[in-house]
């Protein structure tokens, strides 16, 4: 894909969820402004919790439900373990709301790591979206299925454990893949009925459209000539985020051109290939299948997850 056409879909990737985010406004009765909404939300008290304890235990709780649910929509599960742990106040300052470290063969779990500083003012209402994007079905799920397949190479196998600075002196990390497979989760949410309140779900709609304005205006700054403040400005006005991680995000596109737009282009092919295989599939597809067929090569780079899908439609057809 050019820059053009970036971010050409990412403003109509804001455009759709916006549509969306207006119809949850419509089903809880909200009169108004899809930005008055925003600020409803944001002074409504029943969405904030005033203990730490307890904002940890939403999370922990949440993911106990999504592991719950897995063997309905996943063939093949890791083995490998996952915990839930408060970031370190020395991490928390520049470090997003939430994130994932691998775990490994020998013993160590994967670590959903959850940012607390200010807490308090953090909705609970972002918390589904969060756990299946980290947690399962999103990295953990993903990075263990990965490691533990022994008939691949290491290289192949310990993705998550190599940086992104080493790049490229290293094998590249692919992030459409990793970060498309986290958006897809958030997505698949809704399939399986994580997300039980219309808020819960503006809670997606939120994240998503984030990651729909990330290729908008990284595209806009190292292609379009914007300027910072416009980037500040268009983000602003279309996900609602605290300025504090407006500002941080900004600054992380403008210092790593391309890798934000990721997480939106890479869901959008992995869903494309979805609407693909059940379109040739039929009755035949089975998503489980899928899922196996798109997370058991570990990660690749998008041209050959597509030859990925297209095996697994030829065989089952």
């Amino acid at each position: 894909m050019s820059a053009d056409e970036v971010h050409q879909t990412g403003l109509d990737e804001v455009e759709r969820i916006r549509g969306r985010m207006h119809e949850v406004m419509k089903e809880v009765g909200f009169e108004g402004t899809l930005e008055e909404f925003m600020q409803h939300l944001k002074d409504d008290p029943q969405f904030y919790l005033d203990k730490k304890d307890d904002f940890m235990a939403l999370y922990n709780n949440t993911c106990k439900e999504i592991d719950q649910l897995m063997p309905k929509y996943f063939k093949t599960l890791p083995k490998m373990e996952y915990v839930i742990k408060e970031m370190p106040p020395e991490m928390a300052e520049t470090a997003p709301g939430a994130f994932y470290n691998a775990g490994s063969l020998e013993g160590r779990p994967g670590i959903f790591y959850i940012n607390t500083l200010g807490f308090e003012k953090k909705p609970t209402y972002d918390c589904p979206a969060l756990c299946l994007h980290e947690a399962v079905p999103g990295h953990h799920h993903q990075g263990s299925l990965g490691i533990e397949q022994t008939n691949l190479p290491a290289f192949r196998r310990y993705v998550e454990d190599r940086h992104y600075y080493e790049v490229p002196s290293r094998f590249a990390l692919y992030g459409a893949y990793m970060e498309g497979w986290g958006l897809y989760s958030e997505f698949l949410g809704e399939e399986m009925k994580v997300y039980k309140t219309p808020y819960d779900l503006f809670g997606r709609f939120s994240a998503e459209i984030f990651r729909a304005c990330r290729c908008v205006v990284d595209t806009g700054m190292h292609v379009k000539g914007w300027t910072r403040q416009q980037a500040v400005d268009y983000i602003t006005n279309n996900a609602g985020l605290p300025d504090r991680e407006i500002q941080s995000e900004v600054d992380r596109y403008i210092t790593w051109p391309g890798q934000a737009c990721s997480y939106k282009i890479g869901e959008i092919k992995i869903k494309e290939l979805r609407k693909k295989a059940e379109t040739e599939l039929g009755d035949k597809f089975d998503l489980k299948e899928f899922h196996d067929a798109v997370l058991l090569e570990s990660a690749v780079p998008m041209s050959i997850l597509e030859k990925l899908v297209d095996q697994y439609i030829n065989s089952h057809k």
